[in-house]
């Protein structure tokens, strides 16, 4: 009897042993784990303020050029008006000079529209093909133009327009010519009008005038965000 407690004793000790290093191996692998998670952790926020660090000193960069050309020009005030002419003229907001394209569309039928999605299109591969500017009856396409349909005419600039549609773009004309023309093969531009009921018109010009965005835009809800406010 004495034999067999001696026995269970013997084996409650060993399970109890056997537990404990079970758990201490548990703990100990788990350990490193959590640790290297820690660790990846710690490596990708260095790498993010490595990554702020260099746009701030771009930005830094540029700002000293910025300043320096003002200081050395011997007249900052000319020198701010030049870029800010620069930066009016990138924005649409003056009228620009030179030679490109000028494309006609209209309804081949007296009565009938263009669909607004023909103007968009045509638009979109003139700006696609390298055109600097351009203006459709003379409403210039900004970064903020919408072209939409209202009643039987479009809508440029929240300006209503009737055809035909007079589509003006600077740039190299052979590139323009290409982009639109790709864009509509195999049978190109003209054919494809002409099945659509349209009349398609290109001509090549010299000298073109395409007139400045004249309207205020209006950002409404908005603000600007300075690099203070984003540190």
């Amino acid at each position: 009897m004495t034999d067999r407690r001696l026995l269970i004793g013997v084996g409650g000790v060993c399970v109890v042993l056997g537990l404990m290093l079970s758990v201490q191996y548990q703990t100990s692998t788990a350990a490193p784990s959590a640790g290297r998670a820690a660790l990846s952790n710690h490596v990708q926020q260095l790498q993010s303020l490595e990554d702020e660090q260099r746009a701030l000193l771009d930005q830094l960069s540029t700002l000293r050029q910025r300043l320096s050309s003002y200081t050395q020009s011997g007249d900052p005030a000319a020198a701010m008006e030049s870029e800010l002419r620069m930066a009016q003229q990138q924005a649409g907001m003056t009228s620009v000079q030179g030679a490109g394209v000028r494309i006609t569309l209209s309804p081949a039928e007296e009565g009938a529209t263009v669909p607004y999605t023909d103007l968009l299109n045509i638009v979109n591969y003139l700006l696609a093909g390298g055109a600097s500017a351009v203006d459709v009856n003379g409403q210039r396409i900004v970064a903020t133009t919408a072209i939409r349909s209202a009643g039987n005419g479009i809508v440029v600039n929240n300006t209503p327009l009737t055809p035909p549609y007079r589509i003006q773009a600077i740039g190299d004309a052979e590139k323009l010519r290409a982009a639109v023309s790709w864009s509509y093969a195999p049978s190109g531009p003209q054919t494809y009008f002409q099945k659509q009921g349209e009349h398609f018109q290109w001509e090549e010009v010299s000298d073109l005038t395409v007139p400045p965005f004249t309207q205020v835009p209006a950002f409404q809800q908005v603000q600007v965000v300075t690099s203070a406010d984003t540190g």
